[in-house]
């Protein structure tokens, strides 16, 4: 049902991006049970080690410039932005370093980003590492992140000239439960 490789998992990405309504009536099923496994899945497991406790996760992608620019603002002026689409991240920075640094031998004006992303919430992401949904890519660790959660800007550092990184750094918080914040950078 969920994999990168599926032409369902991008296209309820794009039109989620793009705000396209068009699709609704046919991706709309589709992006509601993704949604509902995210939501449910994390209820129905035991206890999961990390409720209760901060999850940091990891995704690297590369952003338009005018996104990037969007980010800084939210940052400097103490808002909020909202990542459309569900996002796969990993408990590793490793794996998301690898997918930020791809986009530095595209030509396609995107700037490589690796977002630091702290969660308090079990409820709004999905541990995918169980056999059942990581047979394809168990070594990336990856964490499905429910689509259109709304994030606190905390840090962008530009690491594009340090030898060794070659991207942004973005550190982000879920503000779904803003009562809990407590990490500083």
């Amino acid at each position: 049902m969920y994999t990168m490789e599926s032409f369902l998992y991008r296209e309820v990405n794009r039109a989620s991006r793009e705000r396209d309504v068009s699709k609704v009536e046919t991706l709309g099923p589709y992006a509601w049970v993704l949604r509902k496994i995210v939501e449910v899945g994390q209820l129905l497991r035991k206890k999961s080690k990390w409720e209760d406790s901060q999850l940091i996760l990891f995704r690297g992608l590369g952003i338009f410039r005018e996104q990037l620019e969007d980010i800084i603002k939210a940052k400097e002026q103490q808002s909020f932005i909202i990542l459309e689409g569900f996002q796969s991240s990993s408990l590793k920075k490793s794996v998301a370093e690898v997918f930020a640094l791809q986009q530095r031998n595209k030509v396609n004006g995107r700037v490589p980003c690796v977002y630091l992303i702290e969660f308090f919430d079990s409820l709004f992401y999905f541990d995918m590492n169980s056999k059942v949904f990581s047979a394809f890519y168990t070594s990336e660790r990856e964490i499905l992140l429910m689509d259109g959660l709304q994030y606190q800007v905390i840090n962008v550092k530009d690491l594009t000239a340090v030898e060794g990184y070659g991207y942004y750094y973005i550190h982000l918080r879920c503000s779904g439960n803003n009562n809990k914040l407590g990490v500083s950078e």
